[in-house]
């Protein structure tokens, strides 16, 4: 029952996850994972998300300062905060 959807929003550097409602009403977008307030530097780069079967949650890959080894962290997406453990070099 909700779209997850990669934003790319200039002046931001780099593109963010947000979930929708339905893929119909842009307005309810709400901001789930963004790189940059993860890290301000802008290091940080996100290499690709999966949504859990429910919505809940939200694998994504992040890679630090272009090394395209993506750790693994899933969020809560209510919360956006990071639960469980990282999985490292994915």
């Amino acid at each position: 029952g909700k779209v997850f959807a990669s934003k790319f929003a200039p002046p931001k550097n780099q593109p963010f996850v947000v979930v929708l409602e339905a893929a119909d009403k842009p307005e309810t977008a709400v901001t789930v994972l963004d790189p940059v307030e993860l890290d301000p530097s802008g290091k940080t780069a996100l290499d690709w998300v999966r949504p859990s079967p429910d919505g809940k949650y939200l694998a994504a890959s992040l890679s630090l300062s272009g090394s395209e080894s993506g750790d693994v962290t899933v969020f809560e997406v209510a919360t956006k905060k990071a639960v469980f453990e990282v999985v490292p070099r994915v």
